[in-house]
């Protein structure tokens, strides 16, 4: 099946009907492009049975609460032609083969989010070069390998959040450019936090955790951190960090179970926050 010109109608195929060629529920609808249709399935239980049913020149693909354990090899090659958007999501994966995108010469985004990935590889991007957005949010990554940073073209976003990664070293990010870089809630140490902190505002990074405001701990105490280890000689690792981390942060507030604003804004004269000031008569 191909798609030509505008005026497509959705076509919604049931999951289990009669002669059906798709394992799950699919549609084709359109976008808001005129001539750019998206590829939508639900509950598969069998993927590559509805990829096989996917008109070829479909620019945009969704895989929604499907059972894919395995992402195989070439699983898209038929859709080379004109996919840019692949977007897989609560689909239960654990195991990406190497070549699995292989062949999407225009693909730009590739969303891989709320599955069971446990690590992210370099062949995955390998001939990828129009990749704009790349996501995998809410896996349960612990490891990247070194060399996927400098595989991937400049990026717009880049986000790796929810996941269970102890650090993203700036070694390993490298010359890596995008212009928005999410990674917020993973377990990262605090050396780590601190490297990324500097790596962000020394490559041009429009938008980050850091600069969202969403991060725990802020870039703020980092940054004070450093300025004090520095003052004292004393070196910029991990032990050094966490201690002045947990001691910055304990001093951010009173050490009183009830007390007012009034109260706080005096206690702020002797113990200045970088996240409040007070501008009270």
């Amino acid at each position: 099946m191909k798609l030509q010109g505008a005026g497509v109608i959705c076509v919604f195929i049931l999951f289990g009907s009669s002669g059906s060629q798709v394992s799950g529920s699919c549609v084709v609808s359109n976008t808001e492009s005129q001539n750019v249709y998206w590829y939508r399935c639900y509950a598969t239980n069998n993927y590559s049975m509805d990829i096989e049913a996917a008109p070829v020149d479909v620019s945009r693909v969704t895989l929604s609460k499907s059972r894919i354990p395995v992402l195989r090899d070439r699983s898209f090659s038929r859709l080379s032609s004109a996919l840019e958007k692949l977007e897989i999501s609560f689909s239960n994966i654990g195991k990406i083969e190497d070549n699995a995108f292989e062949g999407l010469s225009k693909l730009n985004t590739l969303e891989i989010k709320s599955c069971n990935l446990e690590m992210v590889k370099s062949a995955w991007v390998r001939g990828l070069t129009n990749l704009e957005t790349v996501s995998f949010v809410d896996n349960k990554i612990r490891s990247v390998e070194p060399n996927f940073f400098s595989i991937l073209p400049p990026l717009k976003v880049f986000d790796i959040a929810l996941n269970e990664l102890t650090c993203l070293s700036p070694k390993m990010l490298g010359n890596f450019k995008t212009e928005k870089f999410f990674f917020q809630l993973n377990p990262l140490t605090w050396e780590c936090m601190y490297g990324l902190v500097k790596w962000v505002r020394e490559n041009d990074v429009q938008e980050s955790d850091f600069e969202k405001g969403n991060f725990d701990p802020s870039a703020e105490v980092l940054l004070v951190c450093e300025e004090k280890l520095l003052q004292h000689h004393e070196q910029l690792n991990g032990e050094n960090m966490k201690k002045c981390m947990e001691t910055t942060l304990n001093g951010l507030l009173p050490d009183k179970k009830y007390y007012t604003m009034e109260y706080f804004c005096g206690f702020l004269k002797k113990h200045p926050s970088p996240f409040v000031s007070c501008h009270r008569e």
